[in-house]
């Protein structure tokens, strides 16, 4: 196990359409914003404040696109649910340099990671909200990333088979297209014959098999795994795949979010 992590970042490139989307659909509904797109740790990549846009404004979209990068990529509409009913959450958190606490902000999302988020300030906040989307869904690119940012707004994820099948011809061995602060999704494809290079984890996690035949060994221990098989590994507890017989497709879960490698 490598005593460092490699995470995924927004391009400048990318970060530009982003912008530039946004700035499009705040045309279109006749508001005048400021746009902020940072990288995964919440540094400032991209920015633009439109000729009416408020000068308040500017900071406000920055620190939007910040509390989103900052916290898992929690959308900044997501945070109020949390905190109204919840008084020394509410009174405590709100102290936090930077945390914006009402719509504008989104994470932008590529091959199912967080690769950084966008911040829109100027209008209402649902208009925010719509602006910074629209430019989140450059960045997405693909249909299904398209499909799980749309969801994703509304606090809710929702996959089929048939989803989760095209997600594997593209996994490399793997892929996670979904991620919350408490816990990952991903799926893991293994040929037949291949082999399994994983290292314990920091994480829980739960396999549950989707397609294919083969062996699940956890330290000397042989498990049988086939189509529908739902399996659970604590963390750091030494385990692979072995004498793979049909290719598997295995949908992962971590709790917390974790990679396998």
């Amino acid at each position: 196990m490598t005593d460092y992590i490699l995470t995924p970042s927004v391009t400048l490139a990318a970060a530009q359409r982003a912008v530039a989307a946004a700035l499009e659909e705040a045309q279109n509904l006749s508001v005048d914003v400021c746009v902020a797109v940072t990288d995964n740790a919440g540094h400032l990549l991209a920015f633009a404040r439109m000729d009416r846009a408020p000068i308040l404004s500017a900071q406000i979209a920055q620190d939007k696109a910040y509390s989103v990068a900052a916290f898992g990529g929690l959308p900044t509409s997501e945070w109020w649910p949390m905190l109204e009913s919840d008084p020394p959450l509410l009174h405590g958190i709100t102290k936090t340099d930077r945390l914006i606490v009402f719509g504008g902000g989104v994470p932008l999302v590529a091959d199912g990671r967080i690769v950084g988020a966008i911040g829109v300030s100027g209008g209402s906040s649902e208009q925010d909200a719509a602006i910074a989307k629209a430019g989140a869904v450059v960045v997405a690119g693909s249909a299904m990333n398209r499909s799980h940012l749309e969801v994703e707004m509304n606090g809710l994820e929702s996959f089929d088979l048939e989803q989760l099948d095209k997600l594997a011809e593209q996994a490399g061995p793997y892929r996670e297209f979904l991620r919350r602060r408490g816990m990952s999704l991903g799926i893991y494809v293994l040929p037949v014959g291949g082999t399994d290079n994983q290292h314990p984890h920091a994480s829980d996690e739960v396999y549950v098999v989707l397609r294919g035949h083969g062996t699940l060994r956890v330290r000397d221990q042989d498990h049988d795994v086939r189509q529908g098989s739902v399996i659970s590994v604590d963390h750091g507890e030494e385990h692979k795949f072995v004498d793979i017989a049909e290719d598997l497709r295995i949908l992962v879960i971590f709790a917390p979010p974790d990679d396998p490698d």
